[in-house]
């Protein structure tokens, strides 16, 4: 949650092009505030930077995911294939 305020209020600064110290350092206290009542969520602050975090972690996860399959897939194929071959032998 602290990070979360962190990040919120150097935005603010960088937005502001490092003037206004007041307004930034009265929200990040408005903020605290908040985060220690309970009335403030995770998701209200900083929604540019976790947003694409999370995806690219997200779409990580399923393309190793559709490798993994693609490489079960392909192995088992060739199991069947190698199998297929021996019974051919063997029949002859």
């Amino acid at each position: 949650m602290a990070q979360i305020i962190i990040k919120a209020v150097l935005m603010l600064l960088h937005a502001w092009h490092l003037c206004r110290y007041n307004e930034a350092v009265e929200r990040a206290v408005l903020d605290i505030g908040l985060a220690l009542a309970g009335k403030i969520k995770v998701t209200d602050k900083v929604q540019g930077e976790g947003s694409w975090v999370g995806l690219i972690i997200f779409f990580g996860f399923i393309g190793l995911f559709v490798s993994l399959v693609v490489f079960a897939i392909r192995s088992g194929m060739r199991q069947q294939a190698s199998y297929n071959d021996c019974r051919a032998k063997l029949e002859k």
